[in-house]
């Protein structure tokens, strides 16, 4: 289990936003967007995306610190909020 752990802190994320401009800004660390988002700076539907080439999401659905997707529930499009 230690080399899972050892794995995660490996893990180099280059995070871009996109501002209330729309203008990409970065790249910037995990730790530098992880302390911004837990200040409020980046409200949860901004767009960031991890690398050059990655795709852009809402911030509230990636996790920052690992890079990967958040698991969400399923869309409320069934009427239920």
């Amino acid at each position: 289990s230690s080399s899972l752990e050892e794995s995660k802190e490996k893990v180099m994320c280059q995070w871009y936003y996109v501002d209330q401009s729309g203008v990409v800004q970065g790249p910037f660390q995990s730790e530098q967007m992880s302390g911004w988002g837990q200040a409020g700076f980046f409200p949860n539907d901004t767009m960031v995306r991890n690398g050059e080439d990655g795709v852009f999401v809402e911030m509230g659905m990636v996790d920052l610190s690992t890079g990967t997707l958040k698991h969400v529930e399923e869309p409320a499009d069934h009427g239920i909020k």
